[in-house]
């Protein structure tokens, strides 16, 4: 069977998803086949969807073209798909049976069969997801929306991209409200929204400057008749775990005997460094250091108390993008742990 070899890269290509909401299939995945004779066959496919049909193809740097994959299946994070090939006058069917080991890779065995259903040769399969570009507006984003009488509305604001057009909607109590149109221009981001409001629905604009993991700008609502301005407000939005430290925050530490002292902190970074203080009812204190490494923030402080001063470290991690998360534990002369506590932390609105 030294023939099925050549062809097996054809057809024993698969395609990858996983977990319905949390897995986005459409793109392009490597994937490896185990031959018999011990040999792998590398090839790509390239995964589409449209209205809830899937189609793919495979390529390989040896072929003339792409090969065609059909009757594509998945139920219960198992994937099977198969394909009939004609190689030398002899009719092939290859099928391929994976399952989903995680949010980038599949394993699995694929096995051909001739025209009467018996086996011919079988073998190890998997795939892995190829990292491609994303336009830097897609993904999920936590938007503040500030309006007349210091009205602040908080939404979640989630991007896709299918086949080059950027579609949006936006996650509020109500539901969701599907985006009208989302358009950009270099670091320039307009969206159109009809949003409800009792009644009736009012067209709404946003005009934002988007810069890595964070968009700011202006909102504003028209009446739908006359086309005239109605209201309007500042607009943000923060990509959704984005680590950006800048800006206020309301802080809880809670205590040994479970009360909970409250606060303002306050970061700014300057030049590669951070520096930042704590404002409550005793007034301000500036931190002695401040560092942040990924999502994980450091926070050392000289706590004064009776005369005298305790030293303090905060560790937390983002939760999100407006909240932070983690632990404060204060130290003796000596170095030592004296007390602990939860300490956590959500991003005010400026």
């Amino acid at each position: 069977m030294k023939y099925l070899s050549k062809i097996l890269a054809w057809s024993l290509i698969g395609l990858a998803s996983a977990w319905a909401d949390e897995f986005r299939l459409a793109g392009s995945w490597k994937v490896v086949t185990s031959t018999p004779s011990g040999t792998d066959i590398e090839a790509e496919l390239i995964l589409r969807e449209k209205e809830g049909k899937w189609s793919g193809e495979a390529k390989a740097d040896d072929w003339d073209k792409a090969r065609a994959l059909k009757e594509i299946t998945f139920e219960k994070e198992t994937l099977k798909y198969a394909l009939d090939l004609e190689y030398e006058g002899l009719e092939l069917n290859y099928g391929v049976d994976a399952e989903v080991k995680d949010a980038d890779h599949l394993k699995g065995r694929w096995t051909a069969t001739g025209k009467d259903g018996a086996e011919l040769a079988s073998g190890a399969w998997r795939a892995e997801r190829v990292a491609e570009e994303v336009h830097p507006l897609v993904g999920a984003w936590d938007a503040t929306a500030k309006g007349p009488d210091d009205l602040v509305v908080v939404l979640k604001a989630v991007f896709s991209e299918s086949e080059e057009k950027l579609e949006g909607k936006l996650k509020t109590l109500l539901g969701e409200i599907a985006m009208k149109s989302v358009a950009t221009e270099g670091d320039q981001v307009k969206l159109e929204v009809m949003f409800p409001y009792g009644d009736e629905s009012y067209p709404v604009k946003i005009t934002a400057t988007l810069s890595e993991d964070e968009m700011a700008g202006r909102w504003v609502a028209f009446n739908a008749e006359e086309d005239k301005e109605e209201a309007a407000g500042a607009w943000s939005a923060l990509r959704e775990g984005a680590a950006v430290l800048a800006g206020a925050w309301a802080v809880t530490a809670t205590l040994d005997d479970g009360r909970e002292n409250t606060a303002v902190f306050h970061f700014e970074e300057k030049g590669e460094a951070w520096t930042g203080k704590a404002v409550g009812e005793d007034g301000e204190l500036v931190f002695d250091r401040v560092t942040l490494e990924g999502k994980d923030l450091v926070v050392d402080l000289e706590m004064p108390s009776e005369g005298t001063t305790i030293e303090v470290r905060i560790k937390a991690s983002f939760s999100g993008g407006n909240g932070l998360k983690g632990k404060w534990v204060a130290f003796n002369d000596s170095g030592e742990e004296s007390a602990s506590g939860a300490w956590k932390g959500v991003r005010k609105a400026d």
